[in-house]
């Protein structure tokens, strides 16, 4: 009985992706099973998220990311402009020519 598992589990050497062990729903047991064979080899543990890698190294996400940039902070990425944005920096004739071309 304890060697049976509700939920099929690797049985030779196999990997799992970080993104398995994240979303998983294994039961406790279950989850101890193949931390087990994690351990022991008979799983291998593949493609882990950058989450999971931080949580393991107790660094923040952050930090691996400035570190592959080579010390650069990654680049913003500018939100789209809205039409609201773009009316409050616009200039009277800016705003004038706008209307102009709506009423065309």
């Amino acid at each position: 009985m304890l060697n049976t598992l509700s939920v099929a589990l690797p049985q030779v050497t196999r990997g799992v992706t970080g993104q398995y062990l994240a979303k998983n729903r294994l039961s406790k047991r279950d989850r101890a099973e193949l931390a087990a064979r994690i351990i022991s080899g008979a799983v291998e543990i593949e493609n882990l998220t950058n989450k999971q890698v931080a949580a393991l190294c107790n660094v923040s996400v952050a930090s691996i990311a400035l570190v592959r940039n080579g010390g650069r902070k990654p680049a913003r990425r500018r939100a789209p402009a809205t039409l609201a944005a773009a009316w409050a920096t616009a200039s009277e004739r800016e705003r004038t020519e706008s209307l102009l071309q709506v009423r065309a």
